[in-house]
């Protein structure tokens, strides 16, 4: 769970990461193509998580 923002020195490495992972999958969670998240969401997705912007949502937590 991601819990606070990337330090910025290391979002386009991690946002390279992760963009890599949503489409190519990796291990047991599969890929995701264009057809099913389109390039601008997940990059919205991405920029999101490395803001830290979904860090309390999964909790509820303001």
């Amino acid at each position: 769970m991601i819990t606070m923002p990337f330090p910025e020195g290391a979002w386009e490495a991690r946002g390279n990461h992760i963009r890599t992972t949503v489409r190519q999958g990796r291990a047991a969670m599969p890929s995701f193509r264009e057809a099913k998240i389109s390039d601008a969401e997940l990059e919205g997705l991405i920029d999101a998580l490395l803001r830290g912007e979904l860090a309390n949502t999964a909790t509820g937590e303001e």
